[in-house]
Order: C-alpha cells, then structure tokens, then sequence
C-alpha cells in the first residue's frame, strides 16, 4: 500500500484531523496527506522529529524501552508523532476538539501498517 492511501487513510479516519506526515531522521518530508493550507505541515514535522530524536537520545539508555510517541498540545492543536523506527516517524495533526484518544489509536494502527512497508 502506498504511503499517500496509508496517510490519507488516517486522515480520514480521525475526526477533526488536519493532515499526516512521514519525516525521516533529518526531518525531510517522505509523503504528506494534509486538507488545509493554514499549517506548514513539514516544518511542524520536522521539528517534531527533532524532538523526537533528542527525546530518544536522551532517555535511550535511561528508560526501558523505546519513545514510541510523543503528544503536544497547543491552543488550537493536538500533535502525535509516532516511531515507525528508529529512522521514520508519523506526524498527525488533529484540531483541539479531536477526540485524543481516538485520535492515539488511529495513529497506532497506522504505524503499525508503515512499520510492514518501510
């Protein structure tokens, strides 16, 4: 399955969502999915991945296990980023009235079919 019918699935599947995004470990951009024009979706990507990157290399050694998503949240946001691996993540962006949890689901399940193509 590609990556733009995986993504948009996603985004079509998450009430309220704003788009989906692949970013490598540099932060560049794979393939996005996003309806609206207001969000620079791969500058808000690649500096999650950033922190996604520092987060794991901070607490690799530290805590047992592996980051496997991190969630920010802001005024009109909600950002969950998921680890396909250690190279690629999934960014969702969902507005504020998104249900979170389903929002944490969605992206789980798509995670795990990105982890099967990549």
């Amino acid at each position: 399955m590609p990556f733009l019918a995986i993504l948009k699935g996603l985004v079509d599947s998450v009430p309220c969502a704003v788009g989906a995004i692949i970013v490598d470990w540099e932060g560049e951009s794979v393939q996005y999915q996003c309806d609206s024009e207001l969000y620079d979706i791969r500058f808000v990507a690649a500096h999650l991945q950033i922190m996604m990157s520092r987060l794991h290399d901070t607490y690799n050694t530290k805590l047992p296990g592996a980051i496997e998503e991190l969630a920010v949240t802001t005024d009109k946001l909600i950002l969950l980023t998921g680890a396909i691996n250690s190279e690629y993540f999934v960014v969702l962006l969902v507005d504020r009235r998104c249900p979170v949890g389903i929002a944490s689901y969605c992206l789980k399940k798509t995670v795990a079919l990105l982890k099967k193509e990549i």
